[in-house]
This record gives C-alpha cells, sequence and structure tokens, in this order.
C-alpha cells in the first residue's frame, strides 16, 4: 500500500452528480495544503488481519494567511502478486496475469484564523419537464473558506402552499453550478412562486459543525408550468 496527497475538492458534473476534482499536489494553487501535508509510513505492506497506523503531519509556512486550504489523502493498494490467468490445457506459452489496483481518497482540511464564507447567486436557470423541472444554479463562494450549508427549493401556488420541495446539505469550494430536479409530477399546470434558500443555520451537524457563519441567501420568482 501507499500514500499520496494530492489537492483535491468536491463538486457536481453538468448532472449535478458529485464528482471528486483530484490533481497534482503542486497543481492546486493558494488553496492547496498538499504541498506542506507528509504521511508516514508512505510504504507498507499490510497483510491479512493486520493493522497500520498512518500519521498524517502538516507544515504549514508561518506566513499561510487566514482561512482553509485543501488536499485529498489518497490511498492505494495492490496485492503482491499477480492474478494468474487459468489455463485449462497445458501450453507451452507464458500464461498472461494482471495486477488491481485499488485507490481510495479522504478529504483534508485546515483552517487557520478567522473565517468567512458565503454564496453569491449569479444565474438560477429553471427547465420545466414532464414531471420534474430542471433547476441550475450559478454559485460563486466568497470569503477565505469553503461554505457548508443547505439549499431549501421550494414551490408555492398562490394560496403560499407548498407543492414541491427539495433539500439538500452542499459544500462548495469553487464557483460552480449546481444542478438539481425539482419534481413536479403532481402539480397542475399554472403559475407558481419558485423560491431558493441558501443557509448554515440548520442542516446535518456536519454542516452545523464545519459551517463558517454567514448571512442566509434568498431567491425568488413566479414561473409557469404547462
Amino acid at each position: 500500500m501507499w500514500m499520496e496527497v494530492k489537492y483535491g475538492y468536491q463538486t457536481t458534473d453538468e448532472k449535478g452528480a458529485p464528482h471528486v476534482v483530484i490533481v497534482p499536489a503542486d497543481s492546486g494553487g493558494a488553496k492547496s495544503a498538499a504541498r506542506w501535508i507528509r504521511a508516514y509510513p508512505e510504504r507498507f505492506v499490510l497483510q491479512p488481519n493486520a493493522t497500520q497506523i498512518v500519521r498524517v503531519v502538516a507544515s504549514a509556512p508561518p506566513d499561510l494567511p487566514d482561512g482553509e486550504y485543501w488536499a485529498r489523502i489518497v490511498v492505494s493498494s495492490k496485492p503482491l502478486g499477480a492474478r494468474r490467468i487459468k489455463d485449462a490445457g497445458a501450453s507451452p506459452l507464458p500464461r498472461g496475469g494482471f495486477i488491481t489496483i485499488e485507490k481510495a481518497d479522504l478529504p483534508f482540511h485546515y483552517r487557520k484564523g478567522k473565517l468567512t464564507s458565503g454564496l453569491v447567486l449569479r444565474n438560477v436557470n429553471t427547465t420545466p419537464g414532464k414531471d420534474s423541472m430542471r433547476v441550475a444554479v450559478d454559485l460563486q463562494r466568497i470569503g477565505n473558506t469553503s461554505y457548508w450549508g443547505t439549499l431549501t427549493c421550494r414551490l408555492r401556488d398562490h394560496s403560499g402552499n407548498v407543492v414541491s420541495v427539495y433539500k439538500k446539505n452542499l459544500v462548495v469550494y469553487q464557483d460552480e453550478t449546481y444542478v438539481y430536479s425539482l419534481r413536479t409530477a403532481n402539480v397542475p399546470a399554472g403559475e407558481y412562486t419558485f423560491e431558493l434558500n441558501f443557509s448554515n443555520k440548520e442542516g446535518s451537524d456536519m454542516v452545523r459543525q464545519y459551517a463558517a457563519e454567514s448571512e442566509a441567501v434568498n431567491y425568488s420568482t413566479k414561473i409557469n408550468l404547462q
């Protein structure tokens, strides 16, 4: 097994699925912690049912500005020997084999000093469909740390009743377009109020633990469902 430290963070793809961006340690820019993190030991052999303690040491520069810095601890493993391809018949030719390499990565956050965070909504695009409405929200992260919060989307009728709701914990490391689907299968045609709220005052225990204090972000507009 061997350990590597790379720069990385979680984002979403064009369909809204979670996606982790991982790049070499020296390619992360000002927010990368990968250049001053080391794992000890970096390589070792792990026998069946055995355990190994790996220590991660962060040697941050003394003049590091306040804020949050990110990395991913990548753990790779492979068997000691190649897996041989079974051959039913006797053959004078060498038999082939293959080696399977498995990888897993863990997020690493380093925080220093006063932390600030927040979101700016640059654009909101809604595209009604047959049973759901596609929503794409352009988000700009502000401050010196990642944004941890909860997105709540509501669709209200003319009486103010909520006819559909979407709620999701999210983390924003870089500017991104967050895409999701709001169900409208049983919502009659007509005019509705579409609402968005980003807040870190609620949500999971992890969101409340890691969220830097920030102002709630609200958005509202009228939409028509056909």
